[in-house]
């Protein structure tokens, strides 16, 4: 039961991480959002614990005060939009499922493993 919960979770960061889901919009990008008309997709989940669970698995109850609960409470952004770096969408839009609404700040720092870490 626990290594479903930990397999659950390492999928869910990895997904996150490794699509680009971290990027945002640069406001100074008019060309891209003038592009992202063209991809824009919406979620119709509000935060992480709305997502369908995969048949056969079940949701557990956790501590209020966990890091599990903090994950499933995490916002998801309305747009499926996936931006690179420079404020260009990413060019495969299908790759992420849902994009989890958390600030990385105005300069090109974050990578993967950096959003892990952040998480």
């Amino acid at each position: 039961m626990h290594s479903k919960r930990f397999i659950l979770y390492g999928l869910f960061i990895g997904l996150l991480c490794c699509t680009g889901v971290f990027y945002t919009l640069n406001s100074t990008s008019i060309k891209s959002a003038i592009v992202v008309k063209q991809h824009t997709v919406n979620n119709p989940y509000i935060t992480v614990k709305e997502i369908p669970l995969p048949s056969g698995f079940t949701r557990i109850k956790r501590s209020n005060d966990s890091f599990g609960k903090w994950l499933v409470d995490l916002k998801l952004k309305r747009s499926k939009t996936v931006y690179l770096y420079d404020g260009t969408p990413k060019a495969n839009q299908t790759a992420q499922f849902a994009i989890v609404d958390i600030s990385v700040g105005d300069k090109n720092l974050q990578q993967c493993a950096d959003a892990v870490m952040r998480l």
